[in-house]
């Protein structure tokens, strides 16, 4: 399940950290009630300054922990934790497709990045040099 939640990056929390955070309690989309159906201990607080949400858990020895942050406070942020909470949700297959997913990004920006220089390099070898796509094997290897 891929779900489109956008977090604050980790410039931004720096940058918020010492800045004013405002609790809130009750929102037009109702995440935060439905956040404290899921769990009574969790809270919202919004960074003012860099304008994200911080969604933290208020701990039974009275520590506050960060869960995460978000951008929007929206309804993807409920089925978010609800897919966390689930039984059949497995952490160690969702971070495998995470890491996939992250590989073939990797790639596709190498190669949108390096494509059209390799392009023009290899032409301009064919070009001067006459190189043409041949495979050399040593003798006796066919």
């Amino acid at each position: 399940m891929t779900l489109d939640i956008e977090h604050a990056d980790l410039l931004q929390v720096q940058r918020g950290i010492g800045g004013e955070l405002i609790t809130i309690d009750d929102d037009v989309l109702d995440v935060v009630r439905r956040l404290k159906e899921i769990s009574p201990a969790l809270n919202v607080r919004y960074n003012e300054h860099e304008q994200y949400f911080v969604i933290y858990e208020l701990c039974t020895d009275g520590r506050e922990r960060l869960v995460t942050t978000v951008k929007e406070l929206d309804g993807r942020l409920i089925s978010y934790f609800e897919m966390l909470a689930s039984e059949s949700w497995d952490a160690v297959a969702e971070m495998e497709r995470m890491d996939d997913q992250a590989e073939v990004n990797k790639k596709y920006r190498f190669a949108e990045k390096i494509g059209e220089i390799g392009e023009r390099l290899h032409h301009a070898l064919n070009k001067d040099f006459e190189f043409r796509n041949k495979i050399y094997l040593p003798r006796g290897l066919s």
